[in-house]
């Protein structure tokens, strides 16, 4: 008896369908198919047939991008043949960064900008966070923050999220510098000449705040704090102060600050007494410093001398009764002082007697300015008492005493005395 077999081809009861799955994890596909056994399996990718991969179930471990493609599997036993409808595998890649946000520093009103570099599976969402607080309408891979305020000053991160996962960026701070502002300007100053002056000034920003004095722009060695000292201030010392505030945000200039030094009189050149000839000029001087203007009043034993106002004091054709002892009062806003005395004592030489000859007389003459001398004569000096008073006597006549004497025999000496 013969016995007939009739074999069924594959027909395919369940299609292996799509899948989605994460780089680096496992992926399987299978097919379910009826007909007379054996069933035999081949899977293809996109396609290409596979090699050793002949079960109804196909098994992808530690999937990567490059494993993303269609896949089917051929189903064939004696009886024929018959193809799997094509499953697509989609491999999701995780956020990766490959560039971190970097801290900032910049100063206050300027943008800051921090950025993140990411790969992965699109599309990426981003979340920029301020101190672990989501900042808001902050989803770009970029953030920008203007006109950056000390309030903007904070520690930023940004986390990122696809379909395959999410990751979260180092954190970077941003640092928002204030450059210096003045709360207290350096005052001027007027103090009088020995006094400590102190100037101070007062600034905000960020620290450490810097500090250099000057003096009529010139700075001033050591003057680093926020207030500079001048003890025993001396009139060299008046001029114009200010203070350079300098910080890592930029750097200011306070306005000037006068100092005025105010100095009493002082004599630095004295009178000097002086021994001079009746009807010759002369000049007193003395100098003083201290704050102007300076006054002058000459004194004459103690007397003011009226017009002497100078620090020059002149007299023209000096006479006896200008023997004094001179001082000179200095005085200003701030005090006074006076002189030493300088003495003057005006001395009167003896007068001059002129002789005139004529044919008969000797003519003997002297100025009236030397009143009280008396004419005198001789014919020998070397006998004691030989000198005679008013031989000849002298009148007035003009300007001038005036004696005539005959001519005679033999010498004759004439001298003057008082």
């Amino acid at each position: 008896m013969a016995t007939l077999t009739v074999d069924v081809p594959p027909a395919i009861t369940t299609q292996p369908t799509n899948k989605v799955v994460v780089a680096g994890m496992s992926v399987s596909f299978s097919v379910a198919a009826t007909g007379t056994s054996p069933l035999n399996y081949q899977w293809r990718k996109g396609g290409i047939v596979m090699d050793a991969r002949t079960n109804a179930m196909l098994t992808v471990v530690n999937v990567t991008t490059n494993d993303a493609d269609t896949y089917s599997v051929i189903v064939a036993n004696m009886a024929g043949s018959v193809t799997s409808s094509n499953a697509i595998l989609t491999v999701t890649v995780p956020p990766n960064i490959t560039a971190q946000p970097q801290s900032l520093t910049v100063v206050r009103g300027s943008n800051a900008s921090f950025s993140v570099t990411v790969t992965g599976t699109l599309p990426m969402r981003y979340q920029w966070r301020s101190n672990a607080v989501n900042v808001a309408s902050a989803t770009n891979s970029n953030l920008m923050i203007t006109n950056a305020q000390t309030t903007a000053a904070a520690n930023y991160n940004v986390v990122i999220t696809n379909v395959a996962g999410s990751i979260t960026s180092a954190v970077a701070s941003l640092t928002v510098l204030v450059p210096p502002a003045f709360t207290l300007q350096p005052a001027a100053k007027t103090v009088m000449v020995g006094s400590n002056v102190t100037f101070t000034a007062t600034a905000t920003g960020t620290a450490p705040l810097n500090y250099q004095w000057r003096k009529d722009g010139q700075e001033l060695n050591g003057a680093t704090n926020n207030s500079y000292s001048r003890p025993n201030a001396q009139v060299s010392d008046a001029g114009n102060y200010s203070v350079m505030v300098t910080n890592l945000a930029g750097s200011i200039t306070s306005t000037n600050a006068a100092l005025v030094v105010n100095a009493k009189p002082a004599i630095v050149t004295q009178p000097l007494s002086q021994s001079v000839v009746i009807g010759t000029n002369v000049n007193l001087f003395a100098e003083a410093s201290g704050t102007a203007p300076l006054r002058y009043q000459w004194r004459k034993n103690a007397a003011a001398i009226t017009g002497a106002t100078n620090n020059i004091y002149q007299i023209v054709n000096v006479q006896t009764n200008a023997t004094a002892a001179y001082t000179v009062v200095v005085t200003n806003n701030f005090g006074s002082t006076t002189s030493a005395v300088a003495n003057l004592t005006v001395s009167v030489p003896p007068p001059m007697l002129n002789l005139v000859k004529s044919t008969t007389n000797l003519i003997l003459s002297w100025s009236t300015n030397w009143p009280g001398y008396t004419l005198q004569s001789s014919t020998n000096l070397n006998l004691a008492g030989a000198w005679v008073t008013n031989a000849p006597a002298a009148v007035v006549s003009g300007a001038n005493y005036v004696a005539t004497n005959g001519i005679s025999g033999g010498q004759r000496f004439y001298r003057l005395k008082k």
